[in-house]
């Protein structure tokens, strides 16, 4: 970049001031001076990435791509003085030679030398160097007023989308004490802590994972570690020996309706608790004391085994929510069902089969003890295959009509019993019931801080 030391501002200054007042064609004008030193806007050229690849050989290569800044807005915080891109750079952006195709203040701009220090004119047409914080300030015109800005450009150190996989405990025998049947995990709200429903020598039990730890647990009313459903509010419910009971903590419970009120839970939402009774869905909305009876468009199709079911946030409206649920029918065969629930209306449209797609390998898969959440938005299905093998993870981006395989490995490589949960931090944690191990996950810009926008 170009070198102008501060000695030339006065010049600068008075420049500024001559082709304001030629801009006036009356014969007499008057010249003012204005303590107007903020930036007014700014914006990103083009730069370039250093992307890793590899070759249709199969051999590591390293390209240059280009990246359109305009795509990276840059945010002015006046009041902190701060000026930065929020959605950072992608990985491997250079930023050493930065090229801004937007630089305007209402004074005289000039950025401090890496060098030396000293405030130098700065030039749009030039690059500079961001890869390390820098500082612009703004000359009034009347020579005396300036204000100084942070010049920051963010890059991601980390590739946005790949999901990684930590081992956090293994060979915890607890856990693996548990999987003797199917287990269920659920992470709990209100301090994150994991709740592992399991059964040991016939009773049913609960190992709650805190501090780091497994502590055992066996209350004096224990649900069946699969009606075990949790909602937004942090609110526990599942089916006891006394019936339908609910639990603030997911440890102690209490009971709600009389014993065969409902025959298994299957989901709740911030609108409803839905079961199944007799072959047919039913719903709650006063915490599982009352149920009525849902209507189901194609009941031959509805789940009798396996049932599973989640909740997705409509991204548009609070108040609608989209619930899925799958299932094996009377048939055998796979079945997936849905309803859009909207609080604000005074009656929904009711329960709706989605019959498969024409091509199979985009069918809802038949897994052994499946288990159905969301995670990114995504409904996702985890299980054994039918003979037992390894547990598959499978995804569905259009809430239940097409399947594929996940985007991601799942961590669990050998046949066993798993246990999955997603909680308020965006991780998915895994249980092998087999090795005992505990897995914890997340695409990495689930995890990413957003910086404040709202500057006061």
């Amino acid at each position: 970049m170009k070198k102008t030391r501060y000695a030339l501002l006065p010049l600068l200054l008075a420049a500024i001031a001559m082709l304001t007042a030629a801009c006036d064609s009356d014969s007499t004008y008057e010249v003012t001076s204005s303590r107007d030193c903020i930036v007014t806007s700014a914006s990103l050229g083009t730069f370039y990435r250093m992307v890793n690849a590899k070759t249709n050989a199969g051999k590591d290569t390293t390209y240059r791509a280009a990246i359109t800044g305009s795509y990276y807005p840059l945010s002015i915080d006046h009041h902190g003085q701060r000026i930065f891109n929020a959605d950072s750079l992608p990985v491997g952006t250079l930023v050493d030679r930065t090229i801004f195709s937007e630089f305007n203040a209402t004074g005289a701009l000039l950025i401090r030398s890496l060098a030396t220090g000293e405030d130098s004119i700065f030039s749009r047409t030039d690059s500079i160097d961001c890869s390390v914080e820098r500082f612009v300030t703004v000359y009034a015109t009347d020579g005396v007023s300036r204000r100084t800005y942070s010049l920051q450009l963010n890059v991601h150190r980390e590739e946005a989308d790949s999901f990684v996989w930590r081992k956090v405990e293994a060979g915890g025998a607890l856990p693996a004490s548990l999987a003797q049947g199917p287990v269920r995990l659920v992470s709990r709200a209100a301090d994150r802590a994991l709740l592992l429903y399991g059964t040991h020598e016939g009773r049913n039990v609960v190992a709650e994972r805190k501090d780091d730890a497994w502590t055992r647990h066996e209350p004096a009313l224990a649900p069946d570690p699969l009606s075990v459903v949790a909602d937004a509010a942090g609110r526990f419910y599942g089916i006891t020996s006394d019936g339908p009971a609910v639990s603030t903590d997911g440890m102690e419970w209490t009971p709600v309706a009389p014993a065969g009120s409902v025959d298994r839970l299957v989901v709740a939402g911030r609108s409803m608790l839905v079961g199944m009774k007799d072959g047919a869905f039913v719903r709650s909305v006063d915490g599982g004391a009352t149920w009525t009876a849902e209507p189901a468009d194609e009941p031959q199709h509805l789940p009798v085994a396996d049932v599973r079911g989640c909740v997705l946030k409509s991204l548009y409206d609070n108040d609608i929510e989209e619930y899925i649920v799958t299932g094996r029918d009377a048939a055998g065969a796979t079945a997936v069902w849905r309803r859009t629930v909207d609080k604000s209306a005074a009656a929904g449209d009711g329960w709706y089969y989605l019959p498969p797609v024409d091509d199979q390998s985009f069918h809802c898969p038949a897994l052994a003890e499946p288990q159905l959440f969301t995670y990114d938005g995504v409904t996702c299905l985890v299980g054994r295959q039918q003979d037992g093998g390894v547990p598959v993870l499978y995804m569905s981006r259009d809430n239940g009509r097409t399947w594929a395989v996940g985007e991601f490995p799942f961590p669990v490589e050998e046949a066993a019993r798993v246990a999955v949960a997603a909680d308020a931090d965006n991780f998915l944690w895994v249980v092998d019931g087999k090795a005992g191990d505990l897995w914890r996950g997340r695409y990495n810009r689930l995890g990413w801080q957003q910086p404040p926008m709202a500057f006061e």
